[in-house]
């Protein structure tokens, strides 16, 4: 099992680490570390403050130290600068306001870089602590400057994706969004012009403006997962996915954990302009949806689940731009009696999203 594999590799490399970084075993960093969680746990924060100790300070800190660091911490220095140099007496001995680094990663080679020299401790919102010894990081954050935890903490779990789905139906109704998937009316005037239609300019561009651009799963798809991983705790494979029988796959994301996998497969229905931009193209309609790519996503996590990748949810994901919006939706009345016999037993780890409905109310 690669996720378990996977588990014990992190495991692994922590054990190294503190075996390695020996001090953070010691029993005098322990008494200051749990002093510092005795403290986060007493006050509620939403700052990044880092504090710097020697090793030889931690060793000699004072009995009974706590008040000090309490003190220390609320005192105005304390609370108004984000960098405190400690000793073992608990005084501030400097403080600086250092400038946030604009990303995680340049704030870890700075806290790595002073962790040669110093304990660094990192007291981050929700009452979390991570802290650097000898170069190396050690506790569950992955966020080191305050934007960057703030843009994390503000998105969903992937397993209320579908509150994300209800709010990108709302989006699509926006002109900005649905006008990318149609073809402009400035398009719309010279294709009157190439198909040599007798309709007056104004009744053609409404006849016609249901007219998709060429290709539209691409926007469609781009659009939804750009739309979702600004939203969503996940992680998006950069391109779509490809299976060992070279099928690919549209959308795949990783939950927080990086072991249990998502799949979108979007697909469209509707009318689009032909590649030469001169003439009607492709139509599809809800017999091209029910049953073949139904059929052809649950399929696809029954290939994942023979690749060994721990598939929870595929996704299907339609787009009605038909020119008729009235009609049902495109997954009506599904049921695993229209699948293959070998992919029916995968048929509860599907899920057909009503249909997104995009409509050009107003022609750009």
């Amino acid at each position: 099992n690669s996720a378990f594999k996977d588990l014990i590799k992190a495991k692994e490399t922590e054990i190294m680490k503190r075996t390695f970084n020996s001090f953070q075993e010691t029993n005098e960093f322990k008494v200051f570390h749990n002093a510092l969680l005795t403290y986060l746990n007493s006050r509620e924060r939403q700052d990044i403050k880092a504090l710097l100790i020697t090793k030889e300070h931690v060793k000699n800190i004072i009995p009974n130290f706590y008040p000090k660091l309490q003190s220390a911490l609320d005192s105005d220095i304390g609370i108004q600068y984000n960098s405190l140099i400690l000793d073992s007496n608990m005084d501030i001995v400097e403080h600086e306001m250092i400038s946030q680094k604009s990303d995680s990663n340049e704030a870890r080679k700075l806290y790595a870089e002073l962790s040669k020299d110093y304990l660094v401790f990192l007291l981050l919102p929700k009452k979390v602590i991570k802290y650097f010894i000898d170069g190396d990081d050690f506790g569950d954050s992955i966020f080191f400057t305050i934007d960057d935890y703030i843009s994390y903490d503000e998105k969903m779990p992937i397993q209320r994706i579908n509150e994300l789905f209800i709010e990108y139906r709302q989006n699509l109704t926006m002109r900005n969004t649905y006008c990318k998937f149609f073809i402009s009316k400035s398009h719309l005037k010279s294709l009157r012009a190439d198909m040599k239609d007798n309709l007056d300019e104004k009744k053609f561009i409404e006849k016609y403006k249901h007219l998709l651009q060429n290709k539209p799963e691409d926007i469609f798809r781009e659009d939804l997962r750009l739309f979702l991983s600004g939203k969503l705790k996940a992680n998006f494979l950069a391109k779509e996915l490809i299976l060992e029988n070279f099928k690919r796959l549209d959308i795949v994301m990783l939950d927080e954990s990086g072991n249990d996998f998502y799949l979108i497969e979007v697909k469209w229905v509707g009318t689009s302009i032909h590649g030469d931009g001169k003439k009607i193209g492709t139509s599809y309609d809800e017999l091209d949806i029910t049953p073949a790519a139904i059929k052809q996503s649950v399929s696809y996590i029954n290939q994942l689940s023979a690749e060994r990748k721990n598939i929870k949810i595929a996704y299907l994901a339609v787009f009605d731009a038909r020119e008729d919006q009235s009609q049902r939706d495109t997954g009506f009345d599904i049921n695993e009696d229209i699948l293959d016999a070998k992919d029916r037993k995968f048929f509860n780890q599907f899920r057909k999203i009503d249909d997104f409905k995009v409509k050009n109310f107003h022609p750009n």
